[in-house]
């Protein structure tokens, strides 16, 4: 979002529902709860499903699931998801839903669950899932990553921190893979 509002010409009249940490699995939490992540809308917190409904959005697009490997592994993450899109296909049924990848992660950032091995199990499964429900899948891993399947250094807008945030350079070509494939 921060890019499209510094390159206004990027995705056009896109809008960000966007949360730190968001995941498919706090994204499902009451929004009472103190563990939930919720994105707003003009001010209003809203539940991710929910955001496609006050915008009368006819595309979403969900990019979600990086935090939820790292604290549920694959299968959980899956789960997850597998209930946040049903959840919005069901409360939007004539929106079309782009579920994107998990991109890669820099090698000196992977951990023993998180890692781009288990990104990549996870999109995997994400891809099988989006052609079983008539999702549309946008593979955002592989114009992110090396020759060896790990964020390129170059796109790494955070090398010293997390290891996984994107540079300006990462989005223009982000944004472009998006308005080249939709």
């Amino acid at each position: 979002s921060y890019y499209c509002d510094a390159n206004t010409d990027a995705l056009g009249n896109a809008q960000f529902f966007c949360a730190v940490s968001l995941g498919y699995t706090n994204a499902l939490f009451p929004l009472d709860d103190e563990n939930a992540v919720h994105p707003y809308y003009k001010g209003v917190i809203q539940k991710s499903e929910d955001c496609a409904v006050v915008t009368s959005a006819n595309k979403v697009f969900v990019m979600l699931g990086m935090n939820d490997i790292g604290l549920y592994g694959t299968d959980g993450a899956l789960e997850s998801a597998v209930t946040l899109l049903g959840n919005i296909q069901s409360k939007s049924p004539n929106a079309v839903i782009y579920v994107q990848s998990v991109t890669p992660i820099l090698p000196s950032h992977e951990g023993s669950s998180l890692n781009n091995t288990s990104v990549r199990e996870f999109n995997e499964k994400l891809k099988n899932l989006s052609a079983e429900k008539g999702y549309h899948y946008l593979d955002i891993y592989s114009i992110m990553a090396d020759e060896n399947g790990a964020l390129r250094e170059n796109y790494c807008g955070d090398p010293d921190a997390m290891g996984i945030h994107f540079t300006n350079e990462a989005c223009a070509i982000w944004c472009e893979y998006l308005k080249n494939n939709v």
